[in-house]
Formats: C-alpha cells, sequence, structure tokens
C-alpha cells in the first residue's frame, strides 16, 4: 500500500509476477517460494482492496511492482528506517514494471503521491 504519506507497506510477495487480473505487475521470486502462496496472496488483494477504498481521503493506492533485488532491499531498509517518503520516490523511481490495484482514482492517486498535505487527517 502507498498513500500520500509514503509507503505503507512493502511486502516481498511470491506469488507469480503477473498472473493476477487486478494487477498488471507482481514481484516474483522462485516457482518454489511461490508455489504455496497464493491462497494468502489471494486473501492478501482483498484486504488491499478493502484498505485502498476505506482510505481514499489520503489518495491510497494498491501496488505491485518487479524490482530488482538491491532495489527491494534498499526499499525495505528505507522502510525500516521510517523514511517511508522515500521509500516510495525510490519505488516509483527504479521500479521494472508497476501495477496498480483497479480502484476508482487509483492511477489519478498514484500520481498525487506522495504527498502529505493531501491526507485530510494528517
Amino acid at each position: 500500500m502507498a498513500s500520500a504519506n509514503g509507503l505503507e507497506s512493502f511486502i516481498q510477495n511470491t506469488y507469480t509476477f503477473g498472473r493476477s487480473h487486478r494487477f498488471s505487475t507482481m514481484i516474483g521470486k522462485t516457482e518454489e517460494e511461490h508455489d504455496n502462496d497464493e491462497k494468502n496472496y489471494k486473501r492478501m488483494l482483498h484486504g488491499m482492496s478493502m484498505n485502498a477504498h476505506a482510505n481514499a481521503h489520503r489518495r491510497s493506492v494498491a501496488w505491485q511492482a518487479k524490482l530488482e533485488p538491491e532495489v527491494a532491499e534498499e526499499i525495505q531498509a528505507l522502510m525500516d528506517s521510517g523514511e517511508y517518503i522515500d521509500a516510495l520516490l525510490i519505488l516509483k523511481e527504479k521500479s521494472i514494471e508497476v501495477g496498480l490495484l483497479k480502484t476508482p482514482n487509483s492511477n489519478k492517486f498514484w500520481g498525487q503521491i506522495p504527498n502529505p498535505d493531501l491526507d485530510a487527517f494528517g
């Protein structure tokens, strides 16, 4: 998830890249790593969809990205240190591909974030 306040979550998903109809891209690892993750992945998609709808006032967007491993490590380090805006900026700059969950205004919101001034309750 990402919002006006930056990157909210960063999960290195092991589900096969590009298999979801709602997303155009996905972080991919090895076949062995994602074989047992499909059920949890689908639950996670549902939760992200609900989160994006419920938090539209913060320009929340559910996203997936294909990243080089070193970029994923850089983003994770920024997340661990609480630098959520920088983490989202790096994600947007260095992703090989990005897919957004098809929710109202997701493309518009993606172009507007990060920007803490857009969080109505921030």
